[in-house]
């Protein structure tokens, strides 16, 4: 489970530059080059989980940006800003943040050179519409990445087919908000659809099985976290802008469908989850550099800007913008944990399973809770039937439906079905393996 990982094998293999997708007027589409989500410059440096790769990804970097003959110099000046960072011991996190800091200054300036370009061939078509030819739109190039898996990704095509429902947006950025949402809440909705009425279930329901809490849920990704995922993929809702407004909702739908796209979008969206939803450490505070009197014979070295320490007040702007970022975090977290009547909410160490519903498929989810039923009911030594077919694969939430889908099979009796489901397990490692299933059915097992 995690971000997807490019070995340096990988990286040294890729020797021709990134592909570069062109606009209608025929210049490049550096947003794109540089933040596609699985073939721009951005990710690409994400992805890298070593120094040698992340050496070997700076070559390819450097060939797709100088191209031409006369680059020679450029190529060389950005060889050696490349080399100061990539060289750097320490946190390779830092060092990659460090590298995209620099890419990005470059794509703004070239995003802004082929503005003015754009600027210009505008003013031409104004001053001469009869020349003007509409070109098709830009095709959707979506190159699929590394295929080893990260978590239960659907891959079974169950793509939504049907149109916008009245009173739905039609702006492609908060449309896909709906649409992302859309997708955790088929995990939830498949999750209810089995309950059956019966006492022996938990009263209030746990979260993952509440309407109430959906809903609640819904309103916080939609309007507060979604938002930031969606301002990092550009490269799937702007061509939405381009298609009809009744053809959005598919086109979106599809785009996050995609195998290929699925994997980076999960990685980033456990980026801003993270950002949105825990505390950020603030930045430590820079040390007074202590002046000695022959300071002034020692030769002043030029330091990179990414190495030097900061002044005071750029500390004070960092701490200030990391408060606020966790002020943020705290109120959002606080409202999905509030508590309430109807459902019991989500603890703190529930955190990263609300993370990791968007990359678990219903299917798969489905598949493994009709698995225990079926070992339940055919008796034997279910324990290590069960253990058999575990494996190291994370079963709490299948074993936690099971039995509030039929609980008249695994909750019923003095000595329980559940208990014997689990006996492979140690009972002191239980709340390990199991912790939603021992905090709801804790009197069960």
């Amino acid at each position: 489970m995690g971000n997807q990982q490019v070995t340096s094998a990988q990286f040294q293999a890729t020797t021709v530059s990134p592909p570069r997708p062109r606009t209608e007027y025929g210049v490049v589409d550096w947003e794109q080059f540089f933040e596609h989500v699985t073939d721009g410059l951005v990710p690409l440096v994400r992805q890298a989980r070593s120094r040698d790769a992340l050496k070997k990804c700076s070559m390819v970097i450097v060939e797709g940006l100088f191209t031409r003959k006369d680059d020679h110099i450029h190529r060389q000046t950005f060889l050696r800003a490349i080399g100061d960072i990539v060289g750097e011991t320490g946190d390779i996190e830092e060092t990659k943040d460090r590298l995209i800091d620099l890419l990005r200054q470059l794509k703004e300036h070239r995003a802004e050179r082929a503005a003015e370009f754009i600027r210009g061939k505008r003013a031409e078509e104004a001053a001469a519409p009869e020349r003007r030819r509409p070109g098709p739109p830009p095709e959707i190039a979506l190159v699929a990445g590394p295929s080893d898996n990260v978590l239960e990704f659907d891959t079974l095509g169950q793509t939504s087919t049907q149109p916008d429902q009245p009173g739905t947006t039609t702006v492609p950025a908060e449309l896909f908000c709906l649409v992302f949402w859309e997708i955790i809440a088929e995990r939830l909705e498949m999750l209810r659809r089995g309950l059956t009425r019966s006492p022996l279930l938990p009263s209030p329901l746990p979260y993952l099985f509440s309407k109430d809490f959906a809903d609640r849920y819904q309103r916080i990704v939609v309007a507060d976290i979604a938002p930031d995922l969606a301002q990092r993929l550009s490269t799937i809702i702007r061509p939405a802008e381009l298609l009809p407004p009744e053809q959005r909702h598919q086109f979106l739908r599809e785009q996050i469908d995609e195998h290929k796209n699925r994997r980076s979008i999960w990685a980033l969206w456990q980026e801003v989850w993270i950002a949105s939803t825990r505390q950020a450490e603030l930045p430590a505070e820079p040390k007074e550099q202590k002046k000695g009197k022959l300071d002034f014979l020692k030769k002043k070295e030029d330091v990179p800007a990414w190495r030097k320490t900061m002044t005071r007040e750029e500390w004070q702007e960092a701490v200030a913008r990391t408060t606020a970022a966790n002020q943020r975090a705290q109120r959002i977290w606080a409202e999905i944990t509030a508590p309430a009547d109807v459902f019991s909410p989500p603890h703190e160490e529930d955190n990263g399973f609300l993370m990791e519903l968007f990359a678990h498929s219903p299917q798969v989810l489905q598949q493994n809770i009709q698995a225990i039923r079926q070992i339940g009911q055919q008796g034997g030594e279910v324990g290590r039937t069960f253990d058999s077919y575990r494996r190291n694969k994370n079963m709490d939430l299948p074993v936690l439906a099971s039995c509030l889908w039929f609980p008249d099979i695994f909750l019923e009796g003095k000595k329980t079905l559940l208990k014997s489901l689990v006996s492979g397990i140690l009972k002191q490692d239980l709340p390990r393996y199991m912790p939603l299933t021992c905090r709801y059915l804790e009197k069960f097992l």
